[in-house]
C-alpha cells in the first residue's frame, strides 16, 4: 500500500473514532451497538475492527461493565426483573456469559417490590381486588413472574392497609400488644 492509501486509512479510521466517541458520550454503549452504528454510516469492516480495537484499549468499549451498568440502571430508575433485562441486554449484542455473570446479583423479589412500592402509591384509593389487578398486571408488564407478584401485591397490600404483621421492626408480645422496636 502506498503512503497516501495509508493516510486515507488512518483518516477514514479517525473519523469512525470521532463518531464513535460522540455516540458513547451520551451513555456507556456494547461493543455490537458501536458496530452496528459505525456499519450504519458505511464504513469498512477492517475500519470498524480497528477502531473497536482502540476503543478496547482505551477502556470505552467494555461489555462486562456496559452489562453492570445497564443492570445497575434498571435496578435504580426503572426495575425490572433478570429475566426482562436479560433480553434488553441479548439486544444489545452482549454475550449470554456475560449476561448471567452481570445478573447473578439482581433479587427478583427485591426488584419488584422496589417497582410495585412506587406504583403502589397511585393506588391509595383502589379496593384489594383494584389494587391487586393494577399492580399485578404492572409487575407482569416488567417482566415478573407470577410467584414474585402475588408474594409482593399481598405485602404492598399488607402495608397500605397497615398490617402490624408486615410492617418491618414491629413485633408482638405474648400480650398481643404490638410495639415498635
Amino acid at each position: 500500500m502506498s503512503e497516501l492509501q495509508n493516510l486515507k486509512r488512518d483518516d477514514l479510521v479517525q473519523r469512525a473514532l470521532d463518531r464513535a466517541l460522540r455516540y458513547l458520550s451520551y451513555r456507556p454503549r456494547s461493543e455490537s451497538e458501536v458496530r452496528a452504528r459505525l456499519n450504519r454510516y458505511g464504513y469498512e469492516d477492517d475500519v470498524i475492527a480497528r477502531t473497536l480495537d482502540r476503543l478496547r484499549g482505551s477502556g470505552l468499549i467494555d461489555d462486562t461493565s456496559f452489562a453492570a451498568f445497564w443492570r445497575e440502571n434498571r435496578a435504580s430508575f426503572n426495575p425490572r426483573s433478570s429475566r426482562l433485562v436479560a433480553q434488553e441486554l441479548r439486544q444489545k449484542g452482549v454475550s449470554s456469559e456475560i449476561i448471567t455473570q452481570a445478573l447473578e446479583a439482581l433479587d427478583n423479589e427485591a426488584e419488584a417490590y422496589r417497582a410495585g412500592y412506587k406504583k403502589a402509591h397511585s393506588l391509595e384509593r383502589a379496593d384489594y381486588y383494584g389494587f391487586r389487578t393494577k399492580l399485578g398486571a404492572f409487575l407482569h408488564r416488567r417482566g415478573f413472574d407470577y410467584e414474585v407478584i402475588r408474594l409482593v401485591v399481598e405485602r404492598l397490600w399488607r402495608e397500605k392497609e397497615g398490617d402490624s404483621r408486615s410492617v418491618v421492626g414491629v413485633v408482638s408480645d405474648p400480650d398481643g400488644e404490638s410495639e415498635n422496636v
